[in-house]
């Protein structure tokens, strides 16, 4: 019988019963148990049976009779909730980090709470729905303030800073990412500053200053080097292999980009192969080679529907809307990039705007509709010029 199957049943077994002091001590072990099977599976990083753990962490959340809120109890929800986002699960990821929230309120755990209100956060924003984002982080760095935690507190800030990004408010972003910095003015956190560096090196890139921005992504590949932080350091190098394709280094890029694959998925990480796989795709693309940019488009967006990351996916439909404009088929380009363009609105991302007005612009020019190509080309240099990104506006201008 599957490991998981056999625990699945013996919790099972575990609710008929009477709760005693026994039954407390029985259910002990089973959350330890819980526990080292989630530790292997995150260090083998591959499982041929992954439906029958979720069915069994389902199961947990649903049904199980769980106890008054003991330690032991609280870390197998942690170990729930990240094995369940960094395998694609993030429905079940949210539920389980709501009831560490709930169960870290209850013991007064302030520090635990302030971890949970920062990972729901970060979940809401891979969802597109960055008013609630925004909630639970300044709620979590407004705990964290005062001498409480500087690293909590620069935690939720770099994470103010991402969504700030992707809302295209890159000077509230930079504020966001330099407050971060100095509350860590004390302490030497490699971990932390890598992704503080990381996201200013975005902000850069976005605003069309790929020198900048390669600078603070060098900043960050010697952080999470230090911290010996993998998937960290595949997230810089395949911001790197982005801005590479940006400037036009498409050997380079190549290369950086295979090595950040490499990682991810030994890593078992979904989301950065999903963001990597759509790097690889704008690549390939710049080639000409519509094939794979497209089939790489496809992979990217199959990845990043399983994380609900809209943004991603919104990406991944321009990216297949530029495969179609390469091919010649006008007509489903259009509708594929309107498509794209209407998620990236209810999202509120500028940057992924301004691509999509600019491919818009490029069809409605092959089709000899001019009026429309007039109002997509100004639409996207206003787009880039909120961005800060005068280069990309002058390319249309």
């Amino acid at each position: 019988m599957n490991r998981w199957n056999h625990l699945h049943l013996r919790f099972a077994d575990h609710c008929k019963s009477d709760v005693s002091a026994r039954s407390v001590e029985d259910f002990d072990r089973l959350l330890l148990e819980l526990e080292v099977l989630l530790i292997e599976d995150e260090q083998l990083h591959q499982q041929k049976d992954i439906d029958k753990t979720l069915d069994c962490l389902k199961y947990l959340l649903d049904v199980c009779k769980w106890k008054s809120g003991s330690a032991r109890e609280i870390r197998a929800f942690v170990r729930i909730a990240r094995w369940s986002d960094r395998r694609g699960f993030p429905e079940t990821a949210g539920r389980a980090y709501e009831r560490v929230l709930n169960l870290a309120d209850a013991s007064g755990d302030r520090e635990l709470h302030i971890q949970s209100l920062e990972e729901l956060g970060d979940i809401y924003r891979r969802k597109g729905n960055f008013d609630q984002a925004v909630t639970f982080q300044q709620k979590a760095a407004q705990l964290a303030s005062n001498g409480f935690s500087p690293e909590l507190e620069a935690h939720a800030l770099n994470n103010l800073g991402v969504i700030s990004i992707e809302t295209g408010r890159l000077e509230e972003a930079e504020t966001y990412l330099h407050k971060a910095i100095e509350c860590l003015q004390v302490m030497w956190e490699p971990l932390l500053e890598g992704h503080i560096y990381n996201n200013l090196g975005v902000i850069y890139c976005i605003k069309g200053q790929p020198d900048a921005g390669c600078m603070e992504f060098q900043r960050a590949l010697f952080c999470r080097d230090q911290a010996k932080d993998r998937n960290g350091f595949a997230e810089t190098i395949h911001n790197l292999g982005l801005t590479f394709v940006e400037m036009n280094r498409l050997d380079d890029a190549e290369d950086y980009l295979d090595r950040a694959l490499v990682i991810a998925r030994e890593l078992g990480r979904l989301q950065s192969i999903g963001n990597i796989l759509l790097a690889k795709s704008e690549l390939f693309l710049r080639k000409r080679d519509v094939v794979i940019g497209r089939r790489l488009a496809q992979e990217a967006m199959k990845s990043l529907r399983q994380m609900d990351d809209s943004l991603g996916v919104a990406d991944a439909m321009r990216l297949m809307a530029e495969a179609e404009f390469q091919d010649g088929n006008l007509k489903h380009a259009r509708h594929a990039v309107l498509d794209a363009l209407k998620l990236n609105q209810q999202c509120s991302h500028l940057m992924g705007q301004a691509q999509c007005n600019e491919l818009l612009y490029k069809i409605a020019i092959r089709r000899n509709n001019y009026d429309e190509a007039e109002c997509s080309r100004k639409r996207a240099i206003e787009l880039w010029l909120m961005l800060g990104n005068e280069t990309a506006a002058s390319r249309l201008q």
